[in-house]
């Protein structure tokens, strides 16, 4: 007994249904031709004579286009110019499916599984995707946004979340590249007790602003532990300003506004073991 198939509409480059493109079936096994059509008005072509024991594939040709349908009758054949409008999918288990040229909108789509999975040419959009497991996913020329309300994605076991509360990233690093793609430096969570922003060596790291930079902490100072303060194109250095003398440290500097060390700039030394007064000119 024969099988009939129905193609997909095919169409043209501005969306109208293609007319009298040529459309052939082979026996998938021997290549055997084993009937021709043409699409008709509506795009499609309509095989009658297919045979029931054999898995079919449909090739279609207009100018210089060439679709293959492969294995027609296949609950996993390939899918090729998928089209799918408003669609509501649950519990779905896909594994190593070949999916080309595929248009989606508005889709929601519940406790999937897609396992090797080979995506090319995708447009999804408006899509409402929950509790998504994706293995191995190979996307080329995809473009994705996501808006996330509830829910997050992560990588690397969770480590390192999107969710509406920002970028989360735990024991992990934020690598920067340029547009070579070499590494340039790093920002790091907590590590050796510290959040870290690291430049590679030869490379500058530099904070600009129009306004002021602020470095606040709650520890008693901000250490520079290599190299030198250099303030050669700054308009003037403000010591800081205190009415009596801080915990005796070497080197520490202040001015003074009080007692009778009022309007001298005053410092530590530590061979004397006591402060003192830089004398005015």
């Amino acid at each position: 007994m024969a099988r009939s198939y129905t193609t997909r509409a095919f169409v043209d480059d501005k969306g109208l249904p293609l007319i009298n493109a040529w459309c052939r079936a082979f026996n998938a096994s021997t290549s055997a031709l084993i009937e021709t059509q043409y699409t008709g008005s509506t795009g499609t072509a309509t095989f009658t004579t297919l045979p029931e024991d054999v898995n079919v594939n449909i090739c279609c040709v207009w100018g210089t286009k060439v679709v293959w349908l492969y294995n027609i009758f296949s609950a996993t054949q390939d899918l090729l110019y998928l089209s799918v409008t408003e669609a509501i999918i649950s519990n779905l288990a896909v594994t190593a499916a070949k999916i080309a040229n595929a248009t989606i909108t508005n889709a929601q789509i519940a406790n999937a599984t897609i396992t090797n999975a080979q995506i090319a040419n995708a447009t999804i959009l408006d899509a409402n995707i929950s509790t998504c497991s994706i293995g191995k996913l190979t996307a080329g020329n995809l473009a994705v946004t996501f808006t996330i309300t509830t829910g997050s994605l992560s990588a690397s076991s969770g480590t390192v979340t999107i969710d509406s509360n920002g970028l989360t990233i735990k024991g992990q690093k934020a690598i920067f590249r340029d547009a070579s793609g070499n590494v340039k430096g790093y920002l790091l969570g907590i590590f050796a007790g510290a959040f870290n922003l690291l430049a590679n060596p030869g490379v500058a790291l530099v904070l600009t602003s129009t306004s002021r930079v602020v470095i606040s902490s709650d520890e008693t100072e901000t250490q520079f532990l290599a190299g030198g303060l250099n303030a050669t194109w700054a308009s003037h250095l403000d010591l800081p300003i205190r009415s009596s003398d801080p915990t005796a440290t070497e080197g520490r500097t202040y001015y003074c506004t009080s007692g009778t060390a009022n309007g001298y700039i005053r410092y530590y030394d530590a061979n004397a073991g006591a402060w003192k007064n830089i004398a005015r000119v």
